[in-house]
């Protein structure tokens, strides 16, 4: 069963059309711990990881304007990462 964090990020990348691969590129982010986060198998990423993952999937201003629900997509990934794992940290805060 996904948690809300999962839920919200692949509702986002659907939105975005872009693959996770495509996602983190764009963002910076490694596709092995994107994909891990898509999983469940990793959690609690860092606000910093989350703020990447929102810049690979911002980055066509074309969509942010198609979905209006997105232009607050970056709210909904830390509400739903701080709701589904430990609190939110901030890069390397262990």
């Amino acid at each position: 069963m996904q948690n809300e964090f999962q839920r919200t990020l692949n509702r986002l990348l659907q939105q975005s059309g872009k693959s996770p691969t495509a996602v983190a590129r764009l963002g910076g982010v490694d596709r092995a711990y994107l994909l891990r986060l898509l999983d469940g198998e990793k959690q609690n990423p860092s606000v910093e990881t989350l703020m990447r993952i929102w810049v690979g999937l911002a980055m066509d201003a074309e969509v942010v304007g198609q979905y209006p629900t997105f232009q607050h997509g970056l709210l909904y990934l830390l509400q739903a990462a701080a709701m589904s794992n430990a609190p939110l940290r901030l890069a390397g805060e262990k």
